[in-house]
């Protein structure tokens, strides 16, 4: 039993290395392409709104963050998709972001108690209490 935990340790370390480096990636693209459409607003002369009027680049950015934690999903890659998601509700509380990826997350709980994965299941739940 320890030679099997032992051989899963260096796993595991991978695979947080690589969320974070996704994650990391995700985050720095998601702001870039906000800072990109606002160059492209100055550029075309038009001026910054007083107001806000639609999404602001930090919405944007956390929009684009919950559609790779979604594309994740969609992959079927749930430790990945689970790591932003939480990333969303700890970073971006009480947005609309960080609402619906608690909702995913708790989706993700109900297929593991579905599929009789109650281990999974309920660490995700004591998670998210």
């Amino acid at each position: 039993m320890n030679n099997a935990i032992s051989e899963l340790e260096p796993m595991q370390s991978e695979i947080l290395l690589e969320r974070d480096i996704h994650l990391g990636l995700a985050t720095t693209a998601a702001v870039a392409v906000a800072a990109m459409e606002t160059a492209a607003r100055s550029l075309q002369g038009a001026a910054e709104p007083t107001a806000p009027t639609g999404p602001t680049p930090e919405s944007r950015a956390r929009g684009r963050l919950l559609a790779i934690a979604d594309s994740y999903l969609r992959a079927e890659s749930l430790h990945q998709a689970l790591e932003m998601y939480f990333d969303l509700m700890v970073m971006h509380a009480d947005t609309p972001e960080a609402l619906k990826a608690e909702e995913r997350t708790l989706e993700v709980a109900l297929r593991h108690e579905q599929v009789g994965e109650m281990r999974q299941a309920r660490a995700i739940y004591e998670r998210l209490a």
